[in-house]
């Protein structure tokens, strides 16, 4: 999972307050920040939300905010596959790839493949 920092806006003295939204690519303000009315998310109420700070440019616990958000996700039935990417190298007891579940996650191997490097991916499906 990759995450890119985008620097939000400068604030000026007309803005100051109003809040900067990054959404779908792009920073809007409140006026110009729209959902469609054929979203998802709207239509039928599924989400994950989870509010970040960012102090000097850098995301405060991004790796806690992001266990969170794969945590949500998988919660609310969201994900329906999942890619493991690895190098194969065994190292204490590993590191838990969602951190603690309420309930098991079902899991269908689809394939494993293997690169030049020497990294091992594996694909699953999400068994709902």
């Amino acid at each position: 999972m990759s995450t890119q920092l985008h620097p939000s806006r400068t604030a000026t003295t007309k803005d100051t307050g109003t809040p900067t939204i990054w959404l779908d690519g792009q920073w809007c303000d409140r006026a110009t920040a729209m959902v469609s009315v054929y979203d998802h998310g709207l239509l039928y109420g599924d989400g994950v939300f989870e509010g970040i700070r960012v102090y000097g440019g850098k995301i405060f616990r991004l790796a806690e905010h992001l266990d969170r958000l794969d945590q949500g996700f998988l919660e609310a039935g969201l994900i329906h596959r999942v890619v493991v990417s690895r190098l194969p190298v065994l190292i204490g007891t590993g590191i838990p790839l969602f951190g603690p579940l309420s309930r098991d996650v079902r899991l269908e191997h689809v394939a494993t493949r293997t690169f030049p490097s020497g990294l091992v991916q594996s694909e699953y499906r999400v068994i709902p």
